[in-house]
């Protein structure tokens, strides 16, 4: 999903459910025709990218799901670089019926190499898979890190 200011163009892949029709009431639209990661767009749009713009959609992820969140951010300002972002957020839910149930789906993962590093979700570093992608561990949960800091 795209997300455009005057001063950046937001990119957003996003896994996870939020209560999308109670986070288009804060924003003032009609979520009915929209999906989730737009909404999310447009939030981060309306209050800047940040470590607490994400913290304050939390109360709006289900039960049992995610906000696991892959941003590429291009200021327009053309001295600025672009830089990528990810953000794992994990609501393991409070009552029985959900509590843990998809903990591991929505772990995120990352591995180093040569000349990159990559982040992914469980369904690459899953064993169940005929080729798993081989992780050198998790990402944080609950914080907003530019892709740069993992590569140091």
């Amino acid at each position: 999903y795209l997300e455009s200011t005057p001063n950046e163009l937001i990119y957003i892949a996003h896994n996870g459910s939020i209560n999308k029709e109670r986070l288009g009431r804060e924003l003032g639209i009609n979520a009915e025709r929209m999906v989730d990661s737009e909404l999310i767009g447009k939030y981060i749009a309306l209050n800047g990218l940040s470590e607490g713009t994400l913290k304050k959609l939390k109360p709006y992820v289900k039960e049992g799901s995610a906000l696991n969140l892959l941003i590429l951010r291009i200021p327009r300002n053309v001295s600025e670089p672009p830089r990528i972002y990810y953000y794992n957020h994990i609501n393991h839910g409070e009552d029985e019926e959900h509590k843990n149930d998809n903990t591991e789906y929505y772990k995120l993962y990352y591995r180093r190499y040569n000349n990159g590093i990559a982040v992914f979700s469980s369904s690459l570093a899953s064993p169940k898979l005929n080729k798993p992608c081989k992780a050198d561990g998790t990402v944080e949960e609950d914080k907003l890190t530019d892709l740069e800091e993992l590569i140091k």
